[in-house]
């Protein structure tokens, strides 16, 4: 099958692995290929990917050049300094299904033979030999270091292996997006750490021009992503301690370290602990301690609840209490607006502590507690419930009063309040 990409047969790609032929956008698109669509296995789409087309959205979501001169897949989106167009044609095989695409370039001369070319590039993706490709921004000349900062280092997807996973470097790597405000809060504690640059590489990654690598940045992470990557340990004559391990196992087995907070003091505090310690190649569990710590500090009169068997025990104990309150947070990790209203919670539940009644602060993470989606009926997260006991009766229902399900703390304060105060 051999079709025109356009809105009536994107769902083709969406669907199952599909070949995607890109032509230069001055030019019309390939006619269909009857004659090759009959030797291989996968359905064949042409576009000329003009701006403004589904083909142009799709070209920019695989990273291979929209325009410009002669490039390679390596340097998306470069363009000649005349604006001139190339005549590479793009093959793009892509698997939605399973996130993996995989690009070959044809260039101009070498078009007379575009047919075989198109056909043992699918044959070498059925027999699993083709490397997937990731998009990735322009590395920066001469040395990768970041143009406004210069003890800061810029990792793009074809230079992470290299820089990240070096194993005698010590690397922090933030991975952000300009459009996240969190990764707003964290730059300027990137750009602080600078003063350790002398035995730590500072590096940025924006994941917008670059895809992560999955094995160290999850493709469904929530961002900002901050990982420490320790230098590997040396025995006394300077080798690796190996164990017969090649160089490629070595880098994948670098310690990851990784921290996602919304309090910048947290974060400075927990990066110069790691910071301090790099020496000695910072022990995971030591890390772990100190960053619990944090969290319980945090948390100030917050319950923090991770089973559904403390979750249970509370509110049976609740029953039997009087004129009592329970306050409690349906939150997760990964979910952004959770990150902004963890502080206010933990200051509610010093605020409201000497309002004369009664009253508990319960937090409690649905992914480490799942069973209490479904005894809850929690479907969207934050869930804020109030909970009320006015009279003790041990068998009466648990119910609760009233419920917001967005991140409003102006109208969540105003309701505690207001709750408590007409009791």
């Amino acid at each position: 099958m051999a079709q025109e990409l356009n809105k009536d047969t994107i769902h083709i790609v969406e669907k199952q692995p599909t070949l995607v032929v890109f032509t230069p956008p001055h030019q019309p698109p390939l006619q269909p290929d009857l004659q090759l669509c009959s030797t291989i296995s996968l359905p064949v789409l042409y576009t000329n990917a003009v701006k403004g087309s589904i083909g142009y959205r799709l070209k920019e979501y695989v990273g291979i050049p929209i325009y410009g001169a002669s490039s390679t897949p390596s340097t998306p989106n470069s363009a000649s300094s005349d604006g001139a167009y190339n005549n590479e044609i793009y093959l793009t095989i892509l698997d939605l299904v399973n996130k993996q695409k995989y690009v070959q370039v044809i260039p101009e001369q070498d078009q007379f033979n575009s047919r075989e070319i198109m056909k043992r590039f699918v044959q070498l993706y059925e027999q699993h030999q083709l490397q997937p490709f990731r998009k990735s921004a322009p590395r920066i000349l001469p040395n990768d270091m970041h143009p406004k900062h210069e003890n800061m280092m810029v990792v793009v997807a074809n230079s992470f292996e290299e820089i990240v996973l070096n194993p005698n470097l010590d690397v922090i790597l933030d991975a952000f997006t300009d459009w996240c405000p969190l990764s707003q809060l964290v730059n300027p504690i990137m750009v602080k750490l600078q003063d350790y640059s002398s035995t730590i590489k500072i590096c940025k990654m924006n994941c917008d021009e670059n895809d992560m690598v999955p094995e160290y940045l999850p493709i469904d992470h929530v961002l900002p992503i901050l990982k420490l990557f320790p230098a590997l340990p040396k025995n006394q004559d300077g080798s690796y301690d190996s164990n017969g391990d090649d160089l490629a196992t070595l880098q994948r087995k670098k310690l990851q370290i990784s921290m996602v907070y919304s309090e910048k003091r947290i974060f400075e505090d927990i990066l110069n602990f790691i910071l301090e310690n790099i020496a000695t190649k910072v022990d995971r569990k030591v890390v772990e301690q100190r960053i619990y710590q944090y969290d319980q500090k945090q948390l100030k009169n917050v319950i923090k609840i991770e089973t559904i068997q403390q979750w249970n025990s509370i509110r049976q104990e609740f029953k039997s209490q009087q004129n009592a309150f329970l306050m409690v947070y349906y939150m997760a990790t990964w979910c952004a607006p959770c990150r902004v209203m963890n502080t206010k919670f933990a200051e509610w539940s010093q605020q409201f502590s000497n309002s004369g009644h009664p009253i508990q602060f319960i937090q409690i993470d649905i992914e480490k507690c799942k069973e209490v989606v479904m005894q809850d009926s929690i479907k969207i997260l934050p869930t804020f419930r109030m909970y009320s006991k006015r009279h003790n009766h041990a068998n009466s229902n648990v119910d609760f009063t009233w419920e917001v399900v967005s991140a409003e703390p102006e109208k969540i304060q105003h309701k505690i309040a207001e709750t408590l105060s007409s009791h």
